[in-house]
């Protein structure tokens, strides 16, 4: 939609669903900032982490003029939320009666309802082996 609106990406590119994304949920569109996103760790060798509360976040409002408004911003996050309750992934509570039981003599991991169901990663018939011990 956006590309037949001849609106363009920042590279020129056309627009992907990440990057609408991205702007969706990034609250520097809404005129605010939130400081320390990730961190510089102090050991070396020196890497960047994302901060999941491992160090002190700052939250400064209108630093800047908005792109979109704060209302639409905040409708869109709540009909996220409610998109990710009601299609998000959802771990089971029993793992399957398999996993980890049987070993692929090809690769030597464990089989799991996933596991070769690419194309040519496998025969579509794998010899299996019970794991030692």
């Amino acid at each position: 939609m956006l590309d037949k609106e001849g609106i363009p990406t920042n590279q020129n590119k056309t627009w992907r669903e990440s990057a609408v994304h991205y702007i969706l949920t990034n609250e520097r569109y809404i005129g605010d900032s939130l400081w320390q996103k990730s961190y510089t760790t102090d050991t070396f060798p020196v890497t960047r982490c994302k901060n999941k509360g491992e160090r002190e976040k700052y939250y400064a409002a209108g630093t800047h003029p908005p792109i979109i408004a704060k209302e639409t911003f905040d409708q869109v996050q709540k009909l996220i939320q409610r998109r990710k309750e009601t299609f998000g992934k959802k771990r089971r509570e029993q793992p399957y009666p398999l996993s980890r039981k049987l070993i692929c003599e090809n690769c030597d991991l464990g089989q799991t309802p996933r596991h070769g169901s690419r194309q040519g990663q496998h025969p579509v018939q794998k010899t299996v082996r019970l794991p030692q011990g």
